[in-house]
């Protein structure tokens, strides 16, 4: 298990808020509030007018503010703007033939090369903490060097809902080795497990562990307030 106690050591300088980048489909700011930071890819957008539902950033960083108040400030990064592959992807997710197969391909590695750039930009943002509530099938490798290359960064990713033992079926960021990703997996019986999943919650009005990322936090905070 990839303790979080070591994860303070590689971190250079916490900032004051501590910055931590929602990697999501969007944070409307009118219903979080205040101390919303918006990548410059995100200024322009109209969430009253969006195609796809903000629903799952928002209410990650409602969780976030909720929790941590003041002690955080939060950057809007958004992978995916409802019009492009991931709205896509929804039409050959059961292809049946084999140019679904390959179309389904390209469109998976977009969304991971789009998760990609993110992290990416995120990080260009001076990002201490990147939260990525899903996973990726495949161990793309930019997103492996990404992760290793900025240890000073800490990755807060979801376990997954597809009951599956990570140590024999993988699933990233979370089956990564690396001590700066932390995976938030739930005590149900939906939520993947194994020794790559560092904490358990209990899940929140049974939603899945994307929702319960947030939680990882608190040890971080408290360790850092020991070693003041």
């Amino acid at each position: 298990m990839k303790y979080l106690f070591f994860l303070l050591i590689s971190l250079r300088a916490l900032s004051d808020p501590i910055r931590i980048a929602i990697v999501d489909m969007g944070i409307d700011k009118s219903e979080v509030g205040y101390n919303i930071v918006k990548s410059k890819e995100t200024e322009g957008i109209d969430y009253a007018k969006r195609i796809i539902n903000s629903y799952h950033g928002t209410y990650i960083a409602n969780s976030y503010k909720k929790e941590y108040g003041d002690k955080i400030q939060i950057i809007d990064i958004v992978y995916s703007d409802g019009t492009g592959p991931s709205k896509r992807l929804q039409k050959y997710r059961f292809p049946e033939r084999k140019i679904e197969l390959i179309r389904k391909e390209r469109i998976e590695e977009e969304i991971d090369h789009n998760i990609y750039l993110s992290f990416k930009k995120a990080i260009e943002l001076k990002a201490n903490i990147i939260n990525f509530s899903s996973s990726i099938e495949k161990d793309r490798l930019y997103i492996r060097e990404i992760i290793r290359d900025n240890p000073e960064v800490i990755f807060i990713v979801s376990a997954g809902n597809m009951s599956r033992n990570l140590d024999l079926e993988k699933n990233y960021p979370c089956s990564y080795k690396y001590k700066n990703v932390i995976c938030v997996g739930s005590n149900d019986e939906y939520s993947n497990y194994g020794n790559d999943v560092d904490f358990k919650y209990k899940s929140i009005e049974h939603k899945g562990t994307s929702f319960l990322t947030f939680k990882a936090l608190g040890p971080i905070l408290l360790e850092l307030k020991k070693k003041k």
